[in-house]
């Protein structure tokens, strides 16, 4: 077994605006928001929340997922829906994946 060690570096992005931020917020307090109609979403998520803070690792297409889910959760409207799985889908990615930090 090897030891992988990595340094984390936080880029913080501009706040979004809704309905990215209200599914953010979401997120941050439950990481598999959005995956109760995802019968394919068995992947667990990376991290911890703590005291308004969270670190997550998602792959990109479980988080455009859990996206999409929270916008069917929330009847959010076709134009809605499609300006947050974009965002979600423009996040920086590394390769496929990305760590989020969400703080309060």
């Amino acid at each position: 077994m090897g030891l992988d060690i990595g340094v984390v570096t936080i880029e913080y992005l501009e706040q979004p605006g809704q309905p990215m931020y209200g599914f953010l917020q979401d997120l941050m307090t439950d990481s598999d928001v959005g995956n109760e109609f995802d019968t394919f979403d068995y992947e667990p998520t990376w991290g911890d929340g703590w005291e308004g803070n969270a670190l997550y690792e998602f792959e990109r297409d479980v988080l455009l997922r859990r996206a999409d889910g929270w916008a069917v959760k929330k009847n959010l409207d076709a134009s809605d829906r499609a300006t947050l799985l974009q965002w979600v889908d423009n996040l920086p990615y590394r390769g496929d994946a990305i760590m989020l930090h969400l703080g309060m």
